[in-house]
């Protein structure tokens, strides 16, 4: 085993990003406080529930400003992500995985100097926004997180693979939750600006690890296509067109579809508005905790899955349990009017993440050894299409529970009406599978002549 290996860079990756997220989203909406007045009356109204309705007029304004400019922020990652997701599929099989990982790594790098800057002078918040489309447009966590896999998957042989694959999952897991932690605390105590700087210079420190230190995996480079946006797009439609025997090509179609509401934004990009409004009023320590909490629960979650669950239940009910489990928290959370009702919430959601790992599972027992890569690039793209259109419809929706309807938890419920998608077209496809003979119980992670998919005829 090398020792030099890829495990740190996703771990410092995660770490830095998990803290700039709750961050960025707390710095405007305390720009945006400061800048209407409400401030001063914002301990006023956490205190008192009889304030007058103009304080509350006010908070509401606060909170919808903040939704709409959340839009940009998510909108301006997302969007040159998804190029970067498609355009990188097979690049690195003929660049190799440093040169893109690097280039990916050194674009969340100038992201970090660009938002310290803009915290540190107090520039508009436009600057956040271009600092996240360069990390977008260069990669960002999807391409990390894929580089990352191939990295692992390329230096490893079969019997080590499973334990590699583990760390860098738990990597993932314990780097968010250890980053939640710290920037909640770190937030409260110190403001915005250390936080911020310690994740760039963090990040400086991985950039040159990277670049000095860590060795290429990938041994047999492929010939170099200036067009590989193109070759990606060929490669799809061949995987699309390819006859796979009774209900496998429908099974796929609507696997795609569910994966694509399956992932609707876990952690919420409406959480940080939800937590801080009345009478919840939370500050940075307790969000903080909140997402170490769940996120930590989700570490615990997958491992009893992959472990327990998939050992006596097939995958495709195991993500039909998930999405309920996730409704059930949505539902939770949109009803919470106390701390302890919200931490409540986390509990269901220890299922809830086991969705995308099974739905990955069962598609890869759907194609051929030869189609896995065309299929993981599907997935990312539709991965990356749910990371657009989530924080943008949960955004827009928020306001319109909030001063509409009178109720901040409306958008959740709306989440938890989504998740029954999933259900239903995660029902039709047990059906098929079963009709149609395909061996869905998890024999996962790795691709054996044992786990192939059985096509009855």
């Amino acid at each position: 085993m090398r020792v030099i290996t890829v495990e740190p860079v996703i771990f410092a990756y995660v770490f830095a990003l998990a803290m700039a997220a709750p961050l960025l989203q707390q710095y405007i909406y305390d720009e945006l406080s400061e800048h209407y007045n409400f401030t001063k009356h914002e301990d006023k109204i956490c205190k008192d529930s009889s304030v007058s309705d103009n304080i509350t007029t006010l908070e509401n304004l606060v909170q919808t400003q903040s939704s709409h400019w959340f839009i940009g922020l998510s909108l301006s990652s997302s969007l040159p992500s998804l190029f970067a997701t498609f355009m990188y599929g097979s690049m690195s099989d003929a660049t190799g995985r440093k040169p893109l990982l690097v280039v990916a790594l050194c674009g969340a790098f100038v992201r970090f100097i660009i938002v310290s800057l803009t915290v540190t002078f107090g520039w508009p918040f436009y600057f956040i926004f271009l600092g996240s489309f360069i990390e977008g447009l260069t990669g960002s966590f999807g391409t990390i997180a894929g580089l990352c896999l191939a990295y692992i998957i390329d230096s490893t042989d079969d019997n080590a693979r499973s334990i590699r694959l583990g760390v860098l999952e738990m990597s993932i897991i314990f780097a968010a939750m250890a980053s939640f932690l710290c920037s909640g605390i770190w937030l409260k105590h110190s403001g915005y600006m250390p936080p911020l700087w310690a994740g760039t210079i963090l990040l400086f420190l991985v950039c040159l690890y990277a670049v000095f230190l860590l060795p290429e995996s990938l041994k047999e480079k492929q010939s170099f296509n200036k067009f590989s946006c193109l070759a990606n797009a060929k490669r799809i439609k061949e995987f699309v067109l390819t006859n796979r025997g009774p209900y496998v090509n429908v099974c796929l179609a609507l696997l795609f579809i569910s994966f694509l509401f399956a992932v609707f934004d876990y952690f919420g990009s409406i959480t940080i508005l939800f937590t801080k409004h009345y009478p919840l009023c939370w500050g940075p320590e307790m969000i903080g905790y909140y997402m170490a909490t769940k996120t930590a629960l989700a570490g615990v979650g997958i491992p009893f899955v992959f472990k327990v669950l998939t050992k006596c239940i097939m995958e495709t009910l195991i993500v039909i349990i998930s999405c309920v489990c996730y409704i059930i928290s949505n539902v939770i959370v949109g009803l919470s009017k106390t701390t302890v009702a919200m931490f409540m919430s986390c509990i269901p959601a220890i299922l809830a993440v086991a969705a995308p790992p099974c739905i990955r599972s069962i598609a890869s027992k759907m194609v051929g050894r030869h189609e896995e890569g065309t299929l993981c690039s599907i997935i990312a793209v539709t991965e990356t299409i749910a990371q657009i259109v989530s924080p943008v419809t949960l955004n827009l929706l928020y306001p319109v529970g909030l001063n509409k309807l009178h109720l901040p938890g409306f958008a959740f419920f709306v989440q938890a009406g989504v998740l029954c998608i999933p259900i239903v077209l995660f029902s039709v496809i047990h059906y098929l599978s079963s009709r149609s003979g395909l061996e869905l119980y998890a024999k996962m992670p790795e691709f054996t002549e044992e786990n192939k998919v059985q096509v009855s005829t």
